[in-house]
């Protein structure tokens, strides 16, 4: 018995989903660099706080900062854009 597979996403789902990670790249690259490397690091690249913390030689607390300024950032640049 053959099982059933998935539809393939249409034309225009594929636009959809290519038009917002262009627009979610674009909000990154404006932010500024530490934010960007944080936020990056952390959603991009799954690692821990701590781990950030470390590579980028800044406090937990100062990366946790910059997490949260950026995803304000992003959120507002993002929720501009619809």
């Amino acid at each position: 018995m053959l099982s059933a597979q998935p539809d393939a996403p249409s034309a225009a789902e594929t636009a959809e989903e290519h038009a917002e990670r262009a627009a979610v790249v674009q909000a990154l690259r404006a932010l500024p660099r530490r934010q960007r490397d944080c936020v990056t690091l952390r959603y991009y690249y799954d690692l821990p706080i701590a781990d950030i913390a470390a590579t980028l030689g800044l406090s937990v607390n100062t990366v946790k900062t910059h997490l949260h300024r950026g995803l304000e950032a992003l959120g507002t640049t993002l929720e501009a854009q619809r």
